[in-house]
């Protein structure tokens, strides 16, 4: 189980190399999810449809890495340029524990920019 001081470890400068690890139920959601290509095609259209109303879009991750529960795992989407230290920052103020874009060879969702975030609930 991940805590502060393990997501500390990361940042937008420094991302994770691999896949943070799932707890077994999620993670067998995760891999029943992505088994199915029309899942993903389903949810990239609904983000897309969110991003035609809006800049940017946040929400809890469906498929969180395994965090201790004083944790949430968020995912912002955006489309444009934005500025996205800024937006964290101003939308979490001193709960944002860490934020990264993963890198490539680490991205399951390839069509959407988008940035994993870590607050104090």
């Amino acid at each position: 189980m991940l805590s502060i001081q393990d997501l500390q470890l990361y940042s937008k400068e420094n991302p994770p190399l691999k896949t943070l690890g799932r707890n077994e139920e999620i993670n067998k959601s995760y891999i029943k999810f992505n088994s199915d290509k029309k899942n993903k095609e389903q949810f990239i259209k609904t983000i897309n449809e969110c991003l035609l109303k809006q800049d940017y879009y946040f929400h809890l991750n469906h498929f969180p890495y395994n965090i201790e529960p004083h944790i949430e795992h968020l995912l912002l989407w955006w489309r444009k340029d934005i500025n996205i230290d800024k937006l964290i920052i101003s939308k979490f103020n001193n709960k944002v524990i860490t934020y990264w874009i993963n890198l490539p060879d680490n991205n399951s969702i390839t069509d959407i920019k988008h940035a994993h975030i870590f607050v104090i609930k």
